[in-house]
Formats: C-alpha cells, sequence, structure tokens
C-alpha cells in the first residue's frame, strides 16, 4: 500500500469500467455519485469527479461534492505534483478531467490513476501541458 488512504481506496477498484448498453450498469460507478448532489441516468455519465469524490470521502477526507471536475480546480491546498496530489487538467474542447498523480513521467508527461479514463479506473498517461490545478485534499475534521 502506498499509504495514501484516498489514492489506494481508489486504486483498489483498478478495472471497474462502464457497462456496454443502455440496459446495463456497472453499479459501482453509479454509487460514486452518492459522494456528488448528481444523480446520473447511466454509467455512461462522465464520473471522473465522483470517483476522486468518492475517494476522499470513503478515506475521511472532503471532497467537492460535485460531479464537475472543474470543482477541483481551486479545492484543498496547492501542491507539488506528487503522488497522490489531485491533478485537474483541460483539454481543447473545453472539457476537464481530474483525477491522482501516480507519478512524473518526464518533463512532458504524468501518469494518473483515475475513473472515466476509456470508460474504466486505469493509470494513464496525459500531456503536463494539459495541468491547470494540483490540488492537496482536506482532511474532515471530527
Amino acid at each position: 500500500m502506498s499509504r495514501i488512504p484516498w489514492y489506494d481506496w481508489l486504486d483498489s477498484y483498478l478495472g471497474e469500467h462502464e457497462v456496454e448498453g443502455a440496459d446495463f450498469n456497472n453499479p459501482f460507478i453509479l454509487s460514486l455519485f452518492k459522494h456528488t448532489s448528481y444523480h446520473p441516468l447511466n454509467d455512461e455519465t462522465p464520473w471522473c469527479a465522483a470517483a476522486i469524490n468518492a475517494a476522499l470521502a470513503e478515506t475521511g477526507y472532503k471532497g467537492t461534492g460535485s460531479a464537475a471536475a472543474i470543482s477541483f480546480a481551486i479545492y484543498g491546498m496547492p501542491s507539488n505534483k506528487i503522488r497522490g496530489a489531485i491533478v485537474v487538467f483541460k483539454w481543447a474542447d473545453g472539457s476537464h478531467h481530474v483525477a491522482l498523480l501516480n507519478r512524473v513521467i518526464d518533463d512532458k508527461y504524468v501518469e494518473c490513476l483515475g475513473g472515466n479514463q476509456a470508460d474504466t479506473v486505469k493509470l494513464s498517461k496525459y500531456r503536463i501541458s494539459s495541468i491547470i490545478a494540483v490540488r492537496w485534499p482536506i482532511k474532515v475534521e471530527k
């Protein structure tokens, strides 16, 4: 284990994926949305932010409660590019993605663990130039 609770939680679901077809859904993916204010119609609803919110909430950290990836751009505290950091990306079409940093590959790429990466919980490679925010979570005070 990496001793980064939210990272380890999401990593334990590596391989979970959307189920093809309008009449079928992965219950795990739908369950992620209980940590957001959004109620999806199916498992094909963009779910990267729901996965990060669930990983945080299930391990005692505060999330954004939003199903929008961009909601993490001002969440928590600024962070360096270290393992477990929450990374927000902006794509050329204006859409966003959020994932957890696994490692910096080189000066152009990072590898991140996330949900809805090719419709799956998996590790994926992304361009550093697409990063708009790197944040660190907030522990829930009891």
